[in-house]
């Protein structure tokens, strides 16, 4: 996860983008993630565009995971 910043920020190039929407997809699951995410978020020595395009991460992996949680939660209660 230290190169979270460099991924964030290939996210940002065309050429780069695949590539790093794939490791922010494999790294997003590891424990400790949206922690470290957060902390990158409010680091204010982190480059502006990286804070932003972690701060969309942060909200697009919580509504992913919410509406997850909910779908289940709803299958739970419906179906038993």
């Amino acid at each position: 996860m230290a190169d979270l910043p460099k991924i964030l920020t290939a996210s940002l190039q065309p050429d780069t983008r695949k590539e790093a929407e794939r490791a922010l997809s494999s790294i997003s699951n590891q424990p400790g993630f949206l922690g470290v995410l957060l902390q990158l978020i409010l680091d204010s020595s982190q480059d502006r565009s990286v804070r932003l395009t972690g701060s969309i991460y942060l909200k697009n992996v919580v509504k992913t995971r919410w509406e997850e949680a909910c779908l289940s939660a709803i299958a739970t209660f419906c179906f038993h």
